[in-house]
């Protein structure tokens, strides 16, 4: 039972002859434990490498060489991996999802690619776009692609854009991967030094599955926390940062599977 529950929540689904992800879930599967933390709310304070998975008009935003690694357990069965790299204005990564032996006969792998650009239109607007390909490895190989445009402005409210899917070809015959929106708004909370934070919210898969997202985040010198919600699902993380080195840890609660896990370390150079 568990099985079937891990893979319904991935969306695996349909399920004509074998299993399989869809390009939306795959890569949300990539956030970062930051990310994660806020429950998909945090779209319009995405920047450094993880927004090649969230928004990639954020990799504007950032400076030098970042580079991001992140590894995830899903529901006690399922794991994933995903690494990034970016510099101001392009960045690039690549991700695995393996469902492990979730029972005797059925397994489910697949891999990913993205690279993205953000060009900073002014000191506070950029607008971005990036290409992702999703390869199906097991238990059958198919290849699909998407392109997106993305945009983000920074301010006292902050706004962060996503349209998925404006071109894109999907690995399974018959699949079609509809256009999809996603909105997010950012205010930051008065708060005073040495505390800092924001309060967020975001709409995410306007023309597929519509979802509502809220979450906040607090900083204090070099540590962060963030919590979010989104439908049945609550999240939190912890990032703490030392020298050029930051470590992210996230949890996802869901009403009716087990818990996911993730951990993330960013370098910058």
């Amino acid at each position: 039972m568990r099985g079937i529950l891990v893979l319904l929540s991935l969306a695996f689904l349909p399920l004509p002859v074998w299993g399989h992800v869809g390009m939306g879930t795959l890569f949300e599967l990539g956030w970062d434990a930051w990310d994660v933390g806020m429950a998909g709310a945090g779209l319009a304070l995405a920047s450094g490498p993880g927004a090649l998975f969230t928004n990639p008009a954020g990799i504007a935003w950032g400076g030098g060489l970042q580079t991001l690694c992140s590894s995830s357990d899903l529901f006690g069965v399922a794991s994933v991996s995903s690494l990034s790299a970016s510099v101001p204005g392009f960045g690039i990564g690549g991700i695995v999802l393996d469902s492990g032996p979730i029972d005797e006969e059925l397994r489910y792998r697949a891999e990913g690619a993205v690279a993205a650009l953000g060009i900073p239109i002014s000191q506070n607007f950029a607008l971005g776009g990036r290409v992702r390909v999703l390869r199906h490895v097991l238990p059958k190989e198919g290849i699909g692609w998407a392109g997106d445009l993305a945009a983000s402005l920074r301010g006292p409210l902050s706004i962060g854009v996503v349209v998925e899917g404006l071109m894109a070809r999907a690995p399974v015959s018959g699949e079609s991967w509809p256009p999809s929106v996603s909105f997010g708004l950012a205010l930051p909370l008065p708060l005073g030094e040495p505390l800092t934070g924001a309060l967020a919210g975001a709409v995410n898969g306007f023309g597929e599955v519509v979802a509502f997202s809220l979450g906040a985040e607090l900083w204090a010198q070099g540590l962060g926390v963030r919590v979010g919600y989104s439908g049945e699902k609550l999240a939190c993380a912890v990032s703490v940062g030392w020298e050029a080195f930051r470590l992210s840890l996230a949890t996802e609660l869901h009403a009716t599977l087990p818990a996911s896990f993730r951990a993330s370390l960013g370098v910058m150079f």
